[in-house]
């Protein structure tokens, strides 16, 4: 796992004990394709990483079609806009586009880990 962590963007700057406590804290989800993960409006309660698969990021606009904000593969990660503020709602909805496998951190624990690294707690307020 750490392997995997290492190559996700967010977390190149956290040495072995970080990621240690990273994986610990992530669990692994698996779902078929076109699974609903989130959908816009939802509250924000983690975040997800791709370790395998695709997820497609999407706005639904009414009378338009179906905007798509992003297609994530391995590596990729979504649902960390709105984890740092209480009152968030999801912005956008996300739906497996295959077979995927996430790796879900709850906001607790990512707060525990943003609490003890001010350069990753940057990087998620960007």
């Amino acid at each position: 796992m750490k392997d995997f962590l290492r190559k996700v963007s967010l977390f190149v700057d956290l040495d072995d004990a970080q990621l240690d406590r990273l994986a610990g804290m992530l669990k692994e989800e698996r779902h078929p394709a076109y699974k609903l993960i989130f959908r816009e409006g939802d509250g924000v309660d983690a975040f997800y990483l791709v370790r395998e698969g695709m997820v497609t990021v999407f706005r639904d606009v009414p009378g338009k079609p179906q905007q798509v904000l992003a297609r994530l593969e391995e590596g990729g990660f979504f649902g960390e806009m709105g984890l740092l503020n209480d009152k968030a709602r999801r912005y956008a909805s996300a739906r497996t586009a295959a077979p995927t496998v996430l790796l879900r951190m709850e906001k607790p624990d990512l707060i525990k880990i943003l609490a003890g690294n001010p350069v990753l707690e940057l990087k998620f307020r960007a």
